[in-house]
């Protein structure tokens, strides 16, 4: 079978089975986390990595923006921009200060110190550089977080487990408009049919399924 995601509109998986429900969670919860599985994600008739561009959302409570995936990305990104033309002459400028404020110290001190030269990384970790959590609200929290693995992680699909259980209807409408915006494909895996206004394929799975696209 071929599910098909589509700009401006949710793919609703609906999972009356148990069973079923079970077999295509954990399948698709390996191949999120780089295993080997059934499921193929295709682009523009190309196959990808689905561990590396979709991100499985099983309980919109426990997210954390702050992730250590997201933190790492983050400093890559902000040492790449430190380093790079506009701002390299700073960037050094503000090592050198630190090492010679030191150097400073040392002179003043009544114990010889050993440092090694300070590295960028190291700064943004001394600093606490982090992703600001801008709400404790679950809508906005959520929408956040796929801000984050749209614009840093550069994921196109996101694929949420029993969103109804957390989130009114009107919310989650409310959080795929956010996710159109931001470009993504959205999956909805439910056990149940939702009534939404938004606009959804939805497809009843009783059945082997391993194809997206």
């Amino acid at each position: 079978m071929q599910i098909k995601c589509q700009e401006n509109q949710a793919a609703l998986w609906v999972m009356e089975s148990p069973g079923i429900f079970r077999k295509y969670l954990k399948e698709l919860l390996n191949q999120i986390q780089s295993k080997e599985g059934k499921f193929v994600l295709s682009h523009e008739e190309q196959e990808l990595d689905i561990g590396k561009n979709a991100e499985l959302i099983l309980n919109p409570l426990e997210i954390d923006i702050n992730d250590r995936r997201f933190i790492n990305k983050l400093y890559g990104e902000l040492k790449e921009l430190a380093y790079d033309e506009a701002h390299y002459v700073q960037t050094r400028q503000i090592i050198q200060n630190i090492m010679a404020y030191f150097m400073e110290l040392e002179q003043e001190s009544s114990i010889a110190l050993d440092y090694s030269e300070l590295d960028f990384g190291q700064l943004m970790k001394a600093v606490g550089i982090k992703i600001d959590e801008n709400s404790d609200e679950t809508v906005e929290r959520l929408a956040q977080y796929l801000h984050v693995i749209a614009k840093l992680m550069n994921k196109i699909l996101v694929v949420f487990v029993n969103l109804s259980a957390y989130l009114e209807n009107w919310e989650i409408e409310n959080l795929l408009k956010e996710a159109f915006y931001l470009k993504l494909y959205v999956i909805l895996i439910e056990r149940q049919n939702l009534s939404l206004e938004i606009r959804k394929n939805c497809y009843i799975i009783d059945t082997d399924c391993c194809e997206i696209y």
